[in-house]
Parts: C-alpha cells; sequence; structure tokens
C-alpha cells in the first residue's frame, strides 16, 4: 500500500508542473513514466539491461554514480524514487540532478524516513528500526534520512523551495498500530513511511 500512495502523490507532484520532458532516475520497467501524458518527452535511466517495458520512454542503461549521461539543463522534471538511500554520496548525486534540470525546473524525490512513526515503537520494543540494513541481501540502503536531514542535503545540493511532506501505511490492517500512528501524527512527533519532496533549480 505505501508503495501505492508513494507513486500517486509522486505522480501528482510531477503532473501538476506540466512538464515537456522528464528524466526518471532509477526508472525500472519504466511505469512510472509510462503514468504520464503521451505528449510529455521521457526519459529514464537505470542499471538494468533489460528494455523498459513501456512505450515512448528512451531508456539509457547507466550507473548513475559515476554522473547522469545527460548535458546540462535539458529537462524540466527530473524524478527519482526511492533511489539516493542506496548511494554513498548523495550530496554527488543531487548535483547532477541539478546540473540536468533548466533553470527553474523541479526534482521530485522520494526516500524512506527515518523519523518514521514506527520506528518509535520499534526502539521501544528493542527492535531494528525499518529500513535499517544489519546484513547483507537485505535492501542495500547506506544513506537514511528524516524530513529535516533531506531538505538540508538538498540544499546544500544548490536546491531552493524545498518542500517535504509524507505518506505511508498507518500500521497496515492492525487497529493498534493505527491507532498510534494516529497518535504520534496528531502529536506530531513523527511521520509516515516515505518522504517526498520536491526541490528546485535557482532561475
Amino acid at each position: 500500500p505505501y508503495y501505492t500512495e508513494r507513486v500517486v502523490q509522486c505522480y501528482r507532484r510531477v503532473a501538476e508542473l506540466r512538464p515537456e520532458k522528464v528524466l526518471d532516475v532509477g526508472c525500472n520497467n519504466g511505469f512510472f513514466l509510462s503514468l504520464l501524458d503521451a505528449s510529455v518527452e521521457k526519459h529514464g535511466c537505470d542499471l538494468r539491461s533489460e528494455p523498459v517495458s513501456f512505450p515512448g520512454i528512451v531508456y539509457r542503461q547507466h550507473d548513475v554514480t559515476q554522473g547522469l549521461p545527460y548535458p546540462d539543463g535539458c529537462f524540466d522534471v527530473v524524478y527519482t524514487g526511492e533511489l539516493i538511500e542506496h548511494l554513498l554520496n548523495p550530496e554527488t548525486f543531487l548535483v547532477e540532478c541539478r546540473r540536468v534540470l533548466k533553470p527553474g525546473g523541479t526534482l521530485v524525490l522520494s526516500t524512506p524516513n527515518l523519523h518514521y512513526w514506527r520506528n518509535f515503537v520499534e526502539w521501544i520494543l528493542g527492535n531494528q528500526y525499518y529500513f535499517i540494513d544489519y546484513r547483507s541481501n537485505q535492501e542495500g540502503h547506506v544513506r537514511y534520512f528524516c524530513p529535516k536531514t533531506l531538505r538540508e542535503v538538498a540544499s546544500t545540493s544548490g536546491f531552493s523551495d524545498i518542500v517535504t511532506d509524507t505518506v505511508g501505511d498507518w500500521g497496515g490492517r492492525n487497529f493498534l498500530l493505527r491507532s498510534v500512528g494516529w497518535a504520534f501524527q496528531a502529536l506530531r512527533t513523527s511521520k509516515n513511511t516515505i518522504i517526498v519532496m520536491t526541490a528546485r533549480k535557482p532561475a
């Protein structure tokens, strides 16, 4: 459920910008780009060797830790969904995202939220936090963000007008967990599973 909500929220943020040209970094099979209007020029890059599954997408296989294989200032929007937490140097990645954006262009990004309310519950119970890897073959996460630290990294990478929000699962079907989540949200001491950030490249 959190994946669907995250995609919907990110899609809304991208669509309302009415972009002409969009890059999805870490596009996987191209599903997110396929949601956008057919008039949008769609570009995606990822490590996968297989072609994307949807038509109308210009795909490039590429390791984003080596930079982005695009010229300066060519995209209205750069979208990257739950990729930054896998990168050892997120600042360098964000600088690259800013580079390929047109002046005034927008970055839309999502990443797991370290300040997720359920992590407070796991801390009380003495359990491992969500999203925090402690052995090999888990999620592959190497960097962790709460909304505040994500805004700080985006700011130092040259972005402005930075806005973060959170979406999530509210404990799924478990009534007790949902109740705890509602209480935390009401007290504004914690947030939901995924951070969604928009940030603008200065004109």
